[in-house]
């Protein structure tokens, strides 16, 4: 099953897939999304430091024929999964264990930087049903990288630790839910 959304609500696992007739994204996480994509490191209060000299900000977002789920994960700390449905969860940031999952998914970012591309004009796309879209936000600009998830899945894919260092943090954030 896909990652939990507010109210307790899953969206489909990539096994369960069934067609592209995914709901148009509900205002607020089209909102979300277009602010964090166009937020301005250091009007947040982020800038570089020795541990995140490069990425500041980190978004995985995976498309089910229900909806999009999107993950922030920021350097400082603060950690949030949306849905295009409009549910998520904010504020798990707070929580060692999704803290240190945060710093493991911006640092895969960081050390896979190079195989992401440069996306600058405004906000990308959401990825295709089936896909999953990894996002940079670095201090010089975004990098993207938009793969099929079965793909990612696999061991043998470059990026296959980026989303599964992404995936420990929507872990993290189901294990607080269910504490």
């Amino acid at each position: 099953m896909g990652p939990p959304v507010a109210g307790g609500e899953h969206l489909e696992g990539s096994k369960a897939r069934v067609s592209e007739t995914s709901k148009a994204p509900a205002d607020i996480f089209v909102r979300l999304r277009s602010m964090i994509l166009g937020a301005d490191p250091a009007s947040v209060g982020i800038v570089p430091t020795p541990d995140h000299p490069t990425v500041w900000g980190g978004l995985m977002e995976v498309t089910y024929a229900s909806g999009t789920a999107t993950l922030v994960s920021l350097a400082d700390g603060t950690t949030s999964l949306y849905t295009s449905t409009g549910g998520g969860r904010m504020g798990g940031g707070t929580h060692p264990d999704v803290a240190a999952a945060t710093e493991g998914f911006l640092h895969a970012l960081a050390d896979h930087e190079d195989l992401l591309e440069n996306t600058e004009s405004g906000d990308p796309p959401l990825p295709p049903v089936g896909s999953v879209a990894l996002i940079a936000l670095t201090f010089d600009g975004r990098h993207r990288a938009e793969t099929p998830e079965e793909q990612l899945e696999r061991l043998d894919h470059p990026l296959h630790g980026v989303y599964q260092a992404a995936n420990s943090v929507i872990g993290a954030l189901r294990a607080i839910e269910e504490a």
